[in-house]
């Protein structure tokens, strides 16, 4: 087990980030024992981003390139990822690949996590950001995995699941990679040249503050576009303040867990593939640590599964 930890270095390539919360949750950084250093480009402000995009790929760049920095962890997600993916191009071409880190981040991180993974080589890890309240709300557990797979120790993680959907024909253990991340920024870019390959993944998925019919057109998009197909199974991490809220005397409001359990069991039978859900990860009180891009094992148990994931 190593306790050393890698240098980090904080940047903000979405929405602009709470200086209040960024220096507290820095501090609880320092005290693990890890060297944090901070882009200048993290307090600035344009639009609704932190920065204009030249300025956010520009320190995406910056730190990329940064030799003593072997960590990336996005300060908060928010919006303004999407926008930055051409100016990456563009750079990356005049300046050529950086050596390969680790980008941590989520929510609107999630297309820069697949940008570096797969245009760079780069690992990813779905964490809590520094400059979102949710870093202090891990449990002191949580907190000791983070550290954990920060400091790249050798460990197996296991989330327990429960299925939604498992086809009559599934089989005992699914073994690929573990893709995926936030569900409407994979639909954001569908039909692009940054559209997510998943073909033989595990594939998972979390969301936030997105009507549960919105959910379900998402779904669709993503059946009647193909992008789905091929995966292996489906892991649903949480689904915050997705609540159903129609117009007043229209119809009673849908439960969202059911209505998000039947949609996804829906998409599963129309993929033929496996539907778990109980992945403490994503929004709301998903603090917990999920790496993405690595192979990951889905045991299929009944009411109990399990993903495992070794590193």
């Amino acid at each position: 087990m190593s306790m050393e930890y890698p240098i980090v270095g904080v940047i903000a390539p979405s929405g602009a980030v709470p200086k209040a919360d960024l220096e507290k949750n820095m501090d609880v950084m320092r005290r693990w024992g890890a060297t944090v250093l901070v882009h200048p480009q993290v307090h600035q402000n344009w639009r609704f981003y932190a920065g204009d995009d030249e300025t956010r790929a520009l320190a995406f760049m910056d730190f990329a390139f940064e030799s003593e920095i072997d960590v990336l962890w996005a300060a908060r997600g928010g919006s303004g990822a999407v926008r930055i993916l051409t100016h990456l191009d563009r750079l990356t071409k005049q300046y050529g690949k950086p050596p390969k880190k680790t980008l941590y981040g989520f929510s609107d991180i999630t297309l820069l996590q697949e940008y570096v993974r797969v245009k760079w080589g780069w690992k990813t890890v779905h964490a809590p950001m520094p400059g979102t309240i949710r870093f202090e709300q891990m449990t002191a557990q949580e907190s000791r995995e983070l550290q954990a797979v920060l400091r790249g120790d050798e460990l197996e993680l296991e989330y327990a699941l429960s299925p939604v959907f498992v086809p009559k024909k599934a089989k005992k253990k699914y073994e690929g990679k573990l893709l995926g991340g936030n569900l409407c920024m994979m639909e954001s870019v569908l039909g692009t040249p940054y559209a997510f390959k998943l073909a033989g993944s595990i594939l998972f998925v979390e969301e936030v503050s997105e009507a549960l019919y919105r959910i379900d057109r998402m779904n669709s998009h993503f059946e009647l576009s193909g992008a789905f197909d091929r995966v292996q199974a489906i892991v649903l991490g949480t689904f915050s303040e997705c609540e159903d809220k129609p117009p007043a005397g229209l119809r009673p409001a849908l439960p969202k867990e059911l209505t998000i359990r039947e949609m996804f069991a829906e998409l599963g039978a129309k993929l033929g593939v496996p539907v778990f859900e109980g992945l403490k990860v994503g929004h709301g009180n998903g603090t917990r640590t999920l790496p993405l891009g690595v192979i990951a094992e889905l045991k299929v148990g009944g009411a109990k599964s399990v993903l495992r994931v070794e590193l």
